[in-house]
């Protein structure tokens, strides 16, 4: 069985990616709820390397929580990043 290969964008592909995920989400964390800006990066959910550029597999989310997310207690965030993208899906 082959090997599925990861979708990942680059140039005005990945930045209409990013704003469709931003757009969806209200330019707003979907943790906390304040507003992210659009410098910032999308968080992949898995992250690492399963993370895919895929609108249902990335959320907007501020950087205060993103460094939460990736932190020691951090699985309990992403379990409710997981929850949040099964029902936009």
């Amino acid at each position: 069985m082959q090997k599925q290969k990861k979708i990942r964008l680059t140039g005005k592909t990945f930045r209409s990616f990013v704003d469709a995920v931003r757009q969806r989400d209200s330019c707003n964390c979907v943790l906390c709820g304040s507003f992210v800006s659009s410098e910032y990066p999308v968080h992949h959910e898995p992250g690492g390397s399963n993370k895919e550029d895929i609108i249902n597999k990335a959320v907007t989310i501020c950087h205060t929580c993103h460094v939460a997310a990736h932190g020691r207690d951090g699985h309990v965030l992403r379990m409710r990043l997981r929850d949040y993208l099964k029902g936009v899906s």
